[in-house]
Order: structure tokens, then sequence, then C-alpha cells
């Protein structure tokens, strides 16, 4: 492993990667190219992304509708959910900071079964056989070149098909209301909260009341008013300290109550940000997403060309290229040889030369991860104008 780490570092460095800016990949890892930092150094961040699964053209596939036996040449949007999906699967089980290098082997036979569920073989759950085959639900042909939005829909059946029960998946720009729900749930909290927030209220009107009743000093009526203006602010001052506490322990009782019932989702959004370049106004927001916590990349690239993005370093995308061509791989055999999915290269491309087309993933495993996201996208879009997506 160490032979192939150095010789992707030669690459990185042949390919001129600046070393003095810091690498922001998604799940808001940081990277910094300085060799003499200790703290998330430049080999841990080739080591993150060759320990990222990737999926290329393949050819020789068994069982294949087309004569070529092959996807090349149409199949790179294809194979580029599949390494969204992947990595979404990859996030729940083996979760975000696993790598190829890691001694467990529980975990190694989890990665395993995670790529026999992508194999090119016609009874996989996310074959490209399964692609196709329920592509052609939503108006296509065997063999069609398919954009981000188009490739979104079609995991999202498959999902359903096989794994619905433990995984979701909701594209933002759905007709159901499933997301709808997920902010449904969301509002309940806060309902429930002031709810709790009204009755605590009552609570101390009425100890007040009481405290009234009994006393029996007598006052003048300037006297009066000032007690009782100096009462209103002592518990108003009590009143936000009890209400604080029992709101934070209420919410976090809710919320673990939640993350029991939760059902890991993979949020998708596609969008266009232009016609035939991306607005640079949208730049920024592009970015930003691999600061988030949930994001696990974006699909998009240049036009008639996907591509699967992972990091950012100033205004260039890191990203997974699908159009290698290698032959397929027979997961049958008692033995495996995994290194075809994993890239020893990573290229990059400034964010002017993007097609505008793209779709956004974000892995929320439990109910805690939906509200930490919507917090971020709010807080974010709170601070610019030029939004990309938000939630209400």
């Amino acid at each position: 492993m160490k032979s192939v780490i150095n010789k992707y570092r030669h690459f990185m460095q042949k390919k001129g990667i600046p070393k003095d800016t810091e690498v922001l990949m998604m799940g808001n890892k940081r990277y910094l190219p300085n060799p003499s930092d200790k703290k998330n150094k430049w080999e841990d961040f080739q080591e993150d992304l060759m320990s990222r699964i990737w999926f290329s053209y393949r050819t020789k596939i068994p069982d294949f509708p087309l004569d070529s036996n092959s996807d090349t040449g149409w199949g790179c949007t294809y194979r580029s959910v599949q390494m969204l999906l992947a990595q979404a699967y990859s996030s729940i089980y083996l979760g975000r900071d696993w790598r190829l290098t890691h001694p467990d082997t529980n975990l190694k036979k989890f990665y395993v079964s995670i790529l026999k569920q992508f194999a090119d073989e016609k009874g996989k759950p996310y074959s490209i056989h399964n692609m196709m085959k329920k592509l052609t639900q939503l108006g296509k042909s065997f063999g069609d070149w398919i954009g981000p939005n188009t490739a979104s829909q079609c995991i999202k059946l498959l999902v359903e098909d096989h794994h619905f029960k433990h995984f979701r998946i909701y594209i933002a720009n759905d007709e159901d209301d499933f997301f709808e729900k997920l902010l449904e749930a969301t509002s309940k909290i806060e309902i429930v909260e002031d709810d709790f927030i009204e009755k605590n209220n009552k609570e101390i009107e009425n100890e007040n009341e009481n405290e009234k009743n009994n006393s029996n000093q007598k006052e003048t009526k300037k006297e009066k008013q000032k007690r009782v203006n100096f009462e209103k602010e002592k518990e108003k001052e009590k009143e936000k300290g009890e209400i604080k506490h029992k709101r934070k322990h209420k919410r976090r009782e809710k919320n673990e109550k939640k993350d029991i019932d939760w059902v890991p989702v993979l949020i998708i959004i596609p969008i266009r940000l232009g016609i035939e370049k991306i607005n640079p106004i949208y730049y920024k927001n592009i970015l930003f997403t691999f600061s988030m916590s949930q994001s696990i990349g974006i699909i998009g690239g240049k036009p008639n060309s996907s591509y699967y993005f992972m990091a950012k370093q100033d205004d260039e995308l890191f990203f997974l290229d699908p159009h290698r061509i290698q032959p397929v791989i027979d997961f049958s055999l008692p033995k495996i040889n995994t290194s075809s999915y994993h890239c020893k290269h990573v290229y990059r491309i400034n964010i002017k030369n993007l097609d505008p087309s793209m779709a956004f993933g974000f892995i929320c495993k439990t109910y805690s991860d939906f509200r930490q996201f919507s917090k971020e996208v709010r807080k974010f879009h709170d601070k610019t104008k030029d939004k990309i997506f938000f939630i209400k």
C-alpha cells in the first residue's frame, strides 16, 4: 500500500498541485499540503482519496444487452452515480474515516460486500444491467447517455426495490412528500418546545398569583408597581434559564428517539446553475458544500463527460474519472482483487470549466445528522442571496 501511495504522491506533485493551500474534502475533511504538518497532512489526503470506491468503464461484461459487452463511451454518468451511492453506503457501514489500510477484518468484509452490490453482473442490485433496465421506465433506451438528474432517479428506484427498509433516497425535485415529512418531523419538535414554554409560563403566573395573595404587606400604588416590575424582570430571567435547560433536555430526548427510528437517507439535489457555463455567482456556494459534514460529493463534469467530485482546493475541484477502460471483475472467485476499484490518480478542474448541470449528495445517517444538515444550509444561506438550494 505504501508503494501505491508513493506513486500516487509522485503523480500529484508532477501535476503541480499547490503546496501551500488547504484542501477541503467532502464531509469537512481538511488537509494541509505542508509535509511537516503532523495533523491532517498531505499523505492523509492521498490515502483518503485512494480509499474511495471508484467505478469506471468495463469490458467483457457478461449477459450484457449490447453487442459491445461494454459501457465505454456512454456509461460515465452511470459510473459516477454508482460512486456517489457507494460512498453513501461506505459512510453508513464503514464510517467516513475508514481507509483501505484499516486493520479491522469485519470492516473489510463490509467493504467487499458493498462492492459486490455494484458488480457488473445481472443479479446484483446496482449493476449496470439493472440500471439500464430501470432506465427504460424513465423513457431511456439501452446505451443512452444520461445526465445527473436521470441517474439520480434511476438509483432511487433501485434502492426502493432492494433496500427500502434500511435506506432511502430523497431527490429534491421529487413531487412526493418524503422530504416534507422530514421537515414536518423537525417542526413537531419545535411545536413541542413551544407548548412546553407556554405551560411553564402558566405555572410561573400561578405561582406569582399565589405569592401575591399570601402577602399581607400594605403598599402604596407606586411601591406595588415597582415591586411588580421587579418581580416580572426576575421571573423572566429565571424563566429563560429554566426553559432553556428543559428545552435542551427535551430536544435531546426527542432527537435520541428520532435517531432510533430513523432510516438513513441519501439526499440528492440535482440542479442547473447556468446555460452553457456555471454562473460565477454560484461558485462560492458550490465550493462551500464540501465543508458540510453530510456532504458525500457532487456528480457533474463537462458536456457529455461525467465525473465524481470529492474535494476542492481554491477554485479547483478534485474528481475521480470513470472514463478509464478496465476488464470486468469476477466476484465469484474465492479471492477477489479489488485494486481496480481504487484510483491511483486524481484529477482536477477549475470550477469555471464545469457544465452547469450537476447533483449534490448528502448522507444523513441519523435524525441528528438531518437537523445539523438543515442548520448548516440555513446558516450559510442567511449570509448570501445567491442560493443554490435552501430549506424553508
